[in-house]
């Protein structure tokens, strides 16, 4: 039986199959699990040759439900937050080995039931600069047929990484922004973009620095957190 405490890192996907078919990638996929809650960001390697069809980018963040049955684990992925918004289930099925992990699962596309594989490897993060934390942006919902408030952001780090996205409107900017962020030799390098993300990085060093910003609320990492004191920057 997989614990959520057995899946906290960052994990890199290194293939996807559909169908059976042979193993490939063709993306940069990063995924930080952060025990109850995840980030995700997804972007095309250069020269793959990623369809037209369907949408390149991928960026979404929520809660992470796990759910066993006897000898099986399925982990269900909330996107509370998406650049693309889908109504579809995306729930896997994980099978963890000693040094990887793999996620089987179907999605439906064009009314074709589609069963994948996706290899995961973590990158065993925490040696250089340990901390778990996650922040989250709502707004409080005057529909009462919905239950919960709507997710206008997530700040999600795990250790050496940390991925922050944010709402079109949910804090005056226009477009959707997302940001992946790296800490290596003493600060914190951008990986990947997504929109004008120049203010939601600021207000991520914040965050990392024990300041979070106003409306934000924080959801883990309250306590036993070794936050970053110096060199909280990030290069261009």
């Amino acid at each position: 039986m997989i614990n959520k405490s057995d899946l906290i890192d960052v994990w890199q996907r290194q293939s996807l199959s559909i169908e059976g078919d042979d193993p490939f990638e063709d993306s940069h996929v990063y995924w930080l699990m952060a025990g109850d809650y995840y980030a995700d960001i997804r972007w095309p390697r250069e020269n793959s040759a990623v369809s037209t069809q369907m949408p390149s980018l991928f960026c979404f963040a929520g809660r992470a439900i796990l759910e066993s049955t006897g000898e099986s684990t399925a982990m269900r992925f909330l996107h509370d937050l998406d650049l693309q918004p889908d109504a579809r289930e995306d729930v896997g099925q994980l099978v963890l080995t000693p040094s990887l992990l793999e996620e089987h699962g179907e999605v439906e596309l064009d009314g074709n039931t589609i069963r994948f594989k996706e290899v995961w490897q973590p990158l065993k993060t925490g040696a250089n600069h340990p901390g778990i934390q996650v922040a989250v942006l709502t707004r409080a919902n005057d529909n009462k047929d919905k239950t919960t408030d709507t997710h206008l952001g997530f700040m999600v780090r795990v250790n050496e990484y940390a991925l922050a996205l944010r709402a079109a409107g949910a804090e005056g900017n226009q477009q959707f922004d997302a940001i992946l962020l790296h800490w290596s030799e003493n600060t914190w390098h951008r990986l990947q973009e997504i929109g004008d993300p120049l203010d939601l990085h600021r207000q991520m060093l914040r965050f990392f620095a024990g300041d979070l910003p106003a409306k934000w609320q924080l959801r883990v990492g309250e306590s036993g957190l070794q936050q970053p004191t110096q060199h909280n920057t990030v290069e261009t």
